[in-house]
């Protein structure tokens, strides 16, 4: 597990990251935020056999233990989990990019706490995370179908700069690659 990361704190919200022990909540969590976003969108046999794969207990264990990422757990207070993201350094493999960067893997509002400007409060703790690394920029993939994710990364700041294929189940579909640069 990376120690580059440190707990991101509000007065109300906190960034805590994920630890062995809260494997099964993270498991829970991004199964049901997933498919809350995207079960309509798909096929059931496709999103079955994501989740299978993508959430499966070995695969979040090897995520947690990658020293490159680490996954945070959106808190308010001690005990309601109201989201999670995952973080990795690098740039994005599918296109040219100099400079030192963030991948945001992940960022998962769950249903109903959805609207309140908590998908916004992750990213702008995410960008002064990263500011204060003195990293380049901050990049993520969004699925091309989804506009209401893509503008809000657009109203701030990011811009589209390529795209790559997600495949979702036996079903490919096309990601945006977004990036906020930091300089």
């Amino acid at each position: 597990m990376s120690d580059r990361f440190s707990p991101i704190q509000s007065t109300r919200l906190n960034l805590c990251s994920v630890r062995l022990h809260q494997l099964q909540e993270l498991r829970e969590l991004s199964i049901r935020t997933f498919t809350d976003a995207f079960a309509e969108a798909n096929t059931q046999k496709d999103m079955e056999m994501y989740v299978a794969e993508a959430f499966s207990e070995e695969q979040l264990k090897a995520e947690i233990q990658d020293a490159q990422a680490t996954f945070y757990l959106l808190k308010s207070g001690e005990d309601d989990t109201l989201g999670y993201c995952k973080l990795k350094y690098g740039p994005p493999s599918a296109v040219k990019t100099n400079g030192n960067a963030l991948e945001i893997c992940r960022l998962y509002v769950s249903q109903d706490y959805q609207r309140q400007g908590l998908g916004q409060w992750m990213l702008e703790q995410i960008r002064k995370k990263a500011l204060k690394e003195k990293l380049d920029f901050v990049w993520l993939g969004v699925w091309s179908q989804n506009p209401g994710a893509i503008r809000l990364y657009e109203r701030l700041g990011f811009q589209k700069i390529g795209s790559y294929t997600f495949i979702l189940g036996e079903d490919p579909q096309t990601d945006l690659i977004m990036q906020l640069k930091l300089s």
